[in-house]
């Protein structure tokens, strides 16, 4: 912070002095506090298939704020459901009035679905089959 000709760079109380053109002093008191960065740090993430039951996430320090899809602002809880399949990015702030935001990349991955239609086997004939389909997933 710069107040006339001098700059300040730590929290502190600083006392300057400005003088006009016509020989005017003015005695500034500055009450300088500089919050210091937060970083936030992710502490659990990972890749999940879209049935999955919702997962809390989890981060330091406690008490920021959650944003990305599927991702409750608060709790941090994920439900792969509620994000759909495809990859998405997952973001926590810091409550602080200076925070350094984390963020992971998480995958949500299609739950394949499978049919199958069999037909048995006519008396020891060898003529028995299965039709399996599978549609969706993702490899």
């Amino acid at each position: 912070m710069a107040v006339g000709t001098n700059t300040y760079g730590s929290t502190g109380v600083y006392s300057d002095t400005l003088a006009t053109s016509f020989g005017c002093d003015s005695i500034i008191l500055t009450a300088l506090t500089i919050d210091p960065l937060i970083l936030g740090t992710i502490t659990f993430s990972r890749d999940f298939c879209s049935d999955e039951a919702p997962v809390n996430f989890t981060a330091l320090p406690l008490g920021g704020i959650w944003v990305g899809p599927g991702i409750d602002s608060t709790t941090g809880l994920f439900s792969p459901a509620l994000a759909g399949a495809g990859t998405h990015t997952v973001i926590y702030i810091p409550n602080s009035p200076c925070p350094i935001p984390d963020s992971v990349t998480v995958q949500v991955f299609s739950t394949p679905v499978i049919n199958f239609v069999a037909t048995d086997e006519l008396c020891d004939q060898n003529n028995g089959s299965i039709v399996l389909t599978i549609a969706g997933g993702t490899p």
